[in-house]
């Protein structure tokens, strides 16, 4: 009895393990969320469907558009294996799409990352989100009222509220979180996200901050190498 059940224990593992659609490795598609909304989902160039891999999830700032913004992360993915998940701003402007911090904007991100977990082989702990001001004001708060969800953020040229940490339930969940802080120097608010530092130190969040000398809002040049150092710092064990 002992000897069937060993040689039909890799079967049941096998029949119980999730499937994933066939995905070409170093391939980009385009998922749908409700009402139409979209978001562009590509894997790195070693990709397989038998591994879990890293998820980082990028939300670009307001008046723009996915697109351009997944097209910066992906090279800085690829180089690192990771994941990309770009979705597209819910509230539509004169000139692109941008983000509220609560509403729709949350409840379509919980939608499309369940979406993408349904398409590619994702670490359940290795999700990450990130962005550029108003996206990366939406990255702070998602990663503070979902910590068992993301393990990290990048927050670059983005606002912070500092009442965010207590969204964290419970607390202590904030200490296996990493967050990266970019901002410019001639911002108005740089003061406002010095003390938006510390404090979530104080909660027990491994923080790098790092100002932009002779920046406004913006990502300081060269671009990708400021990327590449922000999902490393975020994705170290």
């Amino acid at each position: 009895m002992k000897q069937i059940y060993l040689i039909l224990l890799p079967l049941i593992l096998f029949a119980c393990a999730p499937h994933f659609p066939d995905v070409m490795p170093g391939s980009t598609q385009m998922l749908k969320g409700p009402d139409n909304r979209m978001a562009l989902l590509s894997v790195p160039a070693d990709y397989t469907p038998k591994k879990r891999h890293i998820l980082f999830i990028a939300l670009h700032g307001g008046g723009d558009i996915a697109p351009a913004f997944h097209d910066l992360w992906k090279i800085v993915c690829d180089s690192l294996g990771i994941i990309l998940l770009t979705p597209q701003g819910t509230e539509k402007s004169e000139i692109g799409f941008g983000w509220t911090l609560t509403g729709n904007s949350e409840s379509f991100l919980r939608s499309i990352v369940e979406e993408a977990r349904k398409r590619v082989n994702i670490d359940p702990d290795r999700i990450y989100i990130g962005g550029f001001s108003a996206g990366g004001s939406l990255a702070y708060y998602m990663a503070l009222r979902y910590p068992h969800i993301f393990s990290g953020v990048i927050a670059l040229g983005a606002s912070f509220q500092n009442e965010w940490i207590s969204l964290a339930k419970p607390n202590d969940l904030l200490k296996r979180q990493r967050i990266y802080i970019g901002h410019g120097d001639l911002e108005s608010n740089i003061d406002n996200v010095s003390q938006s530092k510390d404090l979530l130190k104080q909660a027990g969040v491994t923080v790098d901050f790092s100002v932009y000398k002779n920046t406004g809002h913006a990502i300081p040049e060269p671009k990708l190498d400021e990327l590449l150092r922000a999902l490393r710092f975020i994705t170290e064990k």
